[in-house]
């Protein structure tokens, strides 16, 4: 986990990066943050099923139902 943050603070905002980023941040519990990355990833990516359900998932734990039902449609 240290090894993607290390990879975004020096610029890469890769796709690939910004999804184990995400993941990572949820793991230990920083949903806030997994947003931010799952959401850059859904930027740079948007047609990447996994990136769209993993930032509805979050949003919609969040209680952000319409910008979650916008992903999981």
């Amino acid at each position: 986990a240290a090894s993607y943050e290390a990879a975004y603070l020096s610029g890469d905002r890769d796709p690939d990066l910004l999804e184990a980023l995400g993941a990572a941040r949820e793991a230990r519990g920083d949903l806030d943050g997994a947003i931010a990355a799952w959401s850059q990833a859904e930027e740079r990516a948007p047609e990447r099923s996994r990136v769209l359900v993993a930032l509805g998932r979050l949003l919609a734990g969040r209680g952000r139902f319409a910008e979650a039902s916008d992903r999981l449609e």
